[in-house]
């Protein structure tokens, strides 16, 4: 959990950044279309599309590192491709809730950043901020940040 402080007439601007949570890493065993794309689970530069679908393996192939390279991963072909954001998912709208005694303003959207200005508080306080991403897929990813309240 992320940790801020500030004073009780302070305002702050909080930032997440769910870039890790929103990039689409390889997972073993499972179904891909042609067109999806993934990363490595050890990121190497590249992103890799989907030329064939089918299933990966259990265990993660050993990733071409040159472009247009290529590997059989049980029955899909990746195609290496350069890092880019092919393998990456957005945020679509992003919802913030605070504990009581704390204000906080409309979120905004910043990439794969959500930024969100927090006032308010009492000296000697902790408080928690909860911020919900809701993806282009649907998918709701969330990070709770911890606000504590020092003395003026």
């Amino acid at each position: 959990m992320h940790h801020y402080t500030k004073t009780e007439t302070e305002i702050i601007k909080i930032k997440c950044d769910f870039r890790k949570a929103l990039e689409y890493d390889w997972s073993p065993s499972t179904a891909y279309d042609s067109g999806d794309y993934v990363r490595p689970s050890i990121g190497n530069g590249f992103e890799y599309e989907c030329t064939t679908g089918g299933q990966t393996s259990p265990r993660e192939p050993v990733w071409p590192t040159t472009v247009a390279g290529t590997v059989t991963d049980g029955s899909i072909t990746w195609t290496a491709r350069a890092f880019s954001t092919n393998a990456t998912d957005t945020i679509s709208s992003a919802n913030v809730e605070v504990s009581s005694g704390l204000v906080a303003g409309s979120p905004v959207v910043d990439g794969s950043v959500v930024i969100v200005a927090v006032s308010g508080g009492s000296s000697g306080g902790c408080y928690i901020v909860s911020i919900e991403a809701t993806t282009s897929a649907g998918e709701v990813i969330e990070e709770k940040i911890q606000v504590v309240i020092s003395g003026d």
